[in-house]
């Protein structure tokens, strides 16, 4: 089964992206407007960057789940073969209607360019960032900004030994083909009494090609969805 028949089974016909003209919204007030008023613009790349378990796919998982109210098609791509889905529809997934691909073959680029020509997916997830091709990401980059689809990437910062320091696993240059840049931080165990309820996020807006506006602000996460 293709990407294209898996689609048209999930959405029992090929689906219309949702609306040509609108932003990709999070629900979530703060972070639409910092970003572009409204959210995430279409024909973008963006990176989730941050340490393990610092907040990216659960916030991922939020925008799909915002964007499932409006009919919106998306692709899940599985990397590392993580997938929670009790985790997801909790954050209010719907997985029956998530097209999920588990990258068994490393050839995310083509499936990306393949999904992009087709025109049919409004957003198009990527967790996590694997072994990327340059070449192929290069030549990427004009049909998303064509496009009329956003595409994120996953990404983690890990301490490098030799260096000292932390760093982001990534092709080289894939910051610079980024639109925007979003780092995570959780900064703080929410607790009620002596249980432990969730956690805070710092969520930093390092590049935004969009507005050159770079804020951050806090959200809070809480165990089995927020309340």
């Amino acid at each position: 089964m293709n990407i294209f028949d898996n689609i048209e089974n999930k959405f029992d016909k090929k689906p219309d992206i949702i609306d040509k003209s609108n932003n990709l919204s999070f629900n979530i007030g703060e972070l639409d407007n910092i970003i572009c008023n409204k959210g995430i613009p279409k024909g973008k790349l963006i990176e989730f960057y941050g340490k393990e378990s610092s907040g990216k796919t659960t916030i991922a998982y939020k925008l799909i789940a915002n964007l499932q109210k409006q009919n919106a098609s998306i692709l899940l791509i599985d990397t590392t073969c993580s997938f929670d889905n009790k985790y997801a529809e909790d954050n209010g997934v719907d997985s029956n209607l998530l097209v999920y691909s588990k990258d068994d073959d490393g050839n995310i680029e083509d499936l990306i360019k393949e999904v992009l020509e087709g025109d049919i997916i409004d957003l198009v997830i990527i967790d996590s960032i694997a072994n990327l091709n340059t070449i192929k990401l290069q030549k990427l980059i004009p049909l998303i900004h064509k496009s009329k689809t956003c595409v994120i990437y996953t990404n983690q910062i890990r301490y490098n030994i030799k260096k000292r320091e932390e760093t982001v696993a990534s092709v080289k240059g894939f910051r610079f083909y980024t639109d925007i840049r979003i780092n995570f931080k959780r900064i703080e165990t929410l607790k009620k009494q002596d249980e432990r309820i969730g956690y805070k996020l710092e969520l930093n807006i390092t590049k935004n090609k969009n507005t050159n506006i770079l804020k951050s602000f806090e959200y809070d996460i809480y165990y089995g969805g927020n309340k």
